[in-house]
This record gives structure tokens, sequence and C-alpha cells, in this order.
């Protein structure tokens, strides 16, 4: 049995039942394990720390994640950006890996939106379009509910009511 390098217990379907029974949010953050041991080279980790942390944390990620979206654990979409070789656009990338192991594009939207505003206990006030509530949009050239990748080259977005220039 597989054993979770951050939690230190094993991976399973009971800990998948019991995550998703007590409403605990899981952020994989995946993107960041999947880039360092893809590219090792890209980052300021060792070969030990490789061996250590992150081949073991990718690997329970790729056996876990399948059984958080079977029981309907909720998760959240984090990035670690900033961290190298993670820049502030690899959250598109945490969501792809999300619908490669088993997600909808729906539920990848829900993870960075809605779920990212609970994980933060501000799902009162944000995380979803709604009245008295603060929204961010972004301005798509195709349903991102059948197809993710159009995130990556918004046509508009809005911050704060206000337009701002394509930065992308």
């Amino acid at each position: 049995t597989r054993r979770s390098s951050d939690l230190g217990v094993p991976y399973s379907d009971i800990m998948a039942k019991q995550m998703a029974q007590s409403g605990q949010i899981l952020v994989p953050t995946m993107v960041c394990a999947e880039l360092t041991c893809s590219d090792p080279g890209r980052s300021f980790v060792s070969q030990a720390d490789l061996d250590q942390w992150f081949y073991p944390w990718r690997d329970d990620m790729r056996q876990f994640l399948p059984l958080a979206f079977h029981y309907g654990i909720t998760l959240a979409a984090g990035s670690d950006a900033g961290y190298p070789p993670l820049d502030f656009g690899s959250i598109h990338d945490e969501l792809s890996l999300f619908i490669k192991f088993g997600a909808t594009p729906a539920e990848a939207l829900r993870a960075a939106t809605l779920n990212g505003a609970k994980a933060c206990g501000l799902a009162n006030i944000c995380g979803e379009i709604g009245i008295n509530r603060r929204a961010d949009l972004v301005f798509l050239t195709s349903n991102p509910l059948e197809n993710i990748d159009p995130l990556r080259q918004p046509l508009q977005v809005v911050v704060r009511g206000a337009f701002v220039p394509h930065a992308f």
C-alpha cells in the first residue's frame, strides 16, 4: 500500500470515503509534482528530495485523484504558483490534470471557483456569480463545460467590475 507523503496514512477507498463524508476539501496541487518530476532541472529540488517527496507525491495523487472523484471529495484547485518551475498560468495545467484523472470540465471549473472560495472560507461572498457576490469574469471563445482549453486565451477579463487589458 502506498503512503501519502503529506498525511503519513495509506491512500485508500476508506480514506476517500471518510474525506467525502466529513466534508474535507482536497487541494492536490498535482501540477507542482508533475512539472517538477518531468523536468527536475527547472526547479531547485535535489535528487534526494525528488526521490523522497516529489515522486511519491506525484504517484500518490495519480492513484488517489480518481478515488476522490469517485467518492465525491470536494476538490479545490491550487498550483503552488511561484515555486519554480511553476508560474501563475499553471492553474490551467492543474485543471487539465483533474480532467485527465476523472473530473468533468464542470468539476474542474468548480474546483477553481466555488470550491476554492470554500477552501478559503469565502464561499458566502465569492466563487460564483450572483446577487451581492464578488466575481471576476472571463469571456471565452467557446463553452468551457465542453473544453477548458479556451481558458488559456480569454477574449476579455473583468476584475472587480473593470475590464483588464489583455495580459495573455
